[in-house]
């Protein structure tokens, strides 16, 4: 559907690096960039402009400024979150999440990647010895470092890779009883890992963008809501987990359900509300 056509990476931090490619290889789109595009006003992780949406919200109205800007109507737009995993609390992990839109079909679909590889870290220092541990978990200088002053909260050095400048930056800084902070930079452009993640989501993107609606071949039928009800495998009543999954066209609203969309068909009484209420 969108072989040969011109698609907009709404980026300034050189995400197009690991997203063009693979919509080069996949439909021999043209993608494309803007110098002049800056996604920053929506939020940044060096915290001088905090997000106020969530992720999907933050996305839409990337990928709308995107339109707006290039005047193309297929954008392409990525936002990440970090913090601790959703079923391993103690564990740092990175969520991105991929957007495509076209505004003339009015379609949307999105990909996902959520991994626990990340160098994602944040330490108050006041010591050489207390700044090299940091830099090693963040994995300085292959990933870039951010250092506040702690009491004022401000990023006071960015975008630096020369290790011995870093040294002497921080020695000068706490020789004057300032307070620091070193985290990781966790921009695009700054961090492979992070980089590696958004290129996973774009592949789960495209994969959904290929599956059609079996009616009005639409791109992006997929799953767009699930209904618990599996039945329990001692006593038969339903549980909360998910019996079935529905699939619904964005485009001529046709709709199909998958029975046992996890390849069960009983649940283990453990989950039972009724058996182990």
């Amino acid at each position: 559907m969108y072989k040969k056509e011109r698609v907009f990476i709404a980026t300034r931090h050189k995400k197009e690096q690991v997203i063009a490619p693979i919509f080069q290889q996949v439909f021999d789109a043209r993608p494309f960039v803007s110098s002049f595009i800056n996604t920053d006003q929506f939020g940044t992780f060096t915290r001088e402009i905090i997000r106020k949406d969530d992720p999907i919200t933050t996305l839409r109205r990337k990928c709308e400024y995107g339109y707006k800007t290039s005047g193309c109507p297929l954008v392409v737009a990525s936002e990440g979150s970090f913090g601790s995993h959703p079923s391993m609390p103690f564990v740092n992990a990175n969520e991105e999440v991929v957007m495509f839109k076209d505004f003339n079909e009015n379609i949307e679909v999105i990909g996902k990647y959520l991994s626990t590889d990340t160098n994602l870290y944040e330490s108050e220092v006041s010591s050489i010895i207390e700044l090299e541990k940091a830099l090693s978990e963040i994995k300085f200088p292959d990933h870039g470092i951010l250092i506040r002053d702690k009491e004022e909260n401000e990023v006071i050095l960015k975008g630096v890779f020369d290790h011995e400048q870093v040294i002497r930056f921080v020695s000068a800084s706490l020789k004057t009883g300032q307070k620091l902070e070193v985290s990781s930079d966790m921009r695009a452009v700054y961090n492979p890992t992070r980089m590696l993640n958004i290129e996973k989501a774009t592949q789960a993107l495209v994969q959904n963008m290929q599956s059609k609606c079996p009616q009005c071949e639409a791109p992006g039928f997929i799953v767009s809501d699930q209904k618990p009800g599996l039945p329990c495998s001692n006593c038969g009543m339903p549980t909360r987990s998910i019996k079935t999954a529905i699939k619904k066209c964005q485009k001529c609203e046709y709709e199909s359900s998958i029975d046992f969309p996890n390849k069960k068909e009983k649940e283990d009484p453990m989950y039972c509300d009724f058996c182990n209420p």
